[in-house]
């Protein structure tokens, strides 16, 4: 029978325990090889989420007038009146009232003055008073030949539809986007673009007045 020497067994166990190639953690130098193939990972792939998070925003800003032309259509389905759209050329404003004046119901007083003998407040009517954010704009329109045309201040009839009529005074704005009762608009296009370049149309189309967003179009790169 042999018997094994007890501190023989003791520096073995030390030795195999020294020498196992199980330990836990990681080194210094592990540590700093993560990080930095993490730091490259992240720079690679920075700018296409910041790229994305930019258009998000853009598809985002053309869908909030998107709806507001829909709304536009519905207002003036609702009222029997002509409703126009209208935006500030590079600018982000955007405003929607009607077209013609609305009259004053009979019941509500004949004339066109008050009581005291001021003249009768207009008639309470459906407008929106908006903007785009910040760091988008609206192109200036164009004309068939591909000319800008001039903007246009609005007048003291329609601005005082508005709720604050009285800070668009100096405004210029696009020609009108119409929609009539019949649910009938005209052809007309706008434009929104944001700080890097990238633009999207939207289209209104004249016989139904529906309103359809074309592709995202990004700036030509030039060598």
């Amino acid at each position: 029978m042999r018997i094994q020497d007890p501190s023989h067994s003791s520096h073995s166990g030390k030795a195999q325990l020294l020498t196992s190639p199980n330990r836990s953690g990681f080194t210094l130098l592990e540590l700093l090889l993560v990080l930095g193939v993490l730091g490259v990972i992240a720079s690679l792939s920075w700018p296409r989420m910041m790229r994305y998070v930019q258009e998000n925003a853009l598809k985002q800003n053309v869908e909030t007038v998107r709806r507001e032309l829909a709304s536009t259509r519905i207002h003036a389905i609702e009222s029997g009146l002509t409703y126009q759209f209208r935006y500030e050329p590079g600018g982000q404003l955007f405003l929607v009232f009607p077209f013609e004046r609305p009259s004053v119901p009979e019941s509500e007083g004949a004339g066109t003055t008050g009581s005291s003998g001021q003249p009768a407040p207009p008639p309470k009517v459906k407008t929106v008073e908006g903007r785009i954010s910040a760091d988008f704009r609206f192109e200036t329109p164009s004309n068939a030949t591909g000319q800008t045309t001039g903007g246009q201040r609005l007048s003291d009839q329609w601005l005082s539809l508005l709720k604050n009529g009285a800070q668009y005074t100096q405004t210029t704005w696009s020609p009108p986007v119409l929609f009539r009762p019949n649910g009938e608009s005209q052809d007309s296009q706008l434009v929104v673009k944001d700080k890097s370049g990238n633009t999207i149309k939207l289209t209104v189309r004249g016989l139904t007045g529906g309103v359809r967003v074309e592709p995202l179009q990004r700036p030509e790169v030039r060598p």
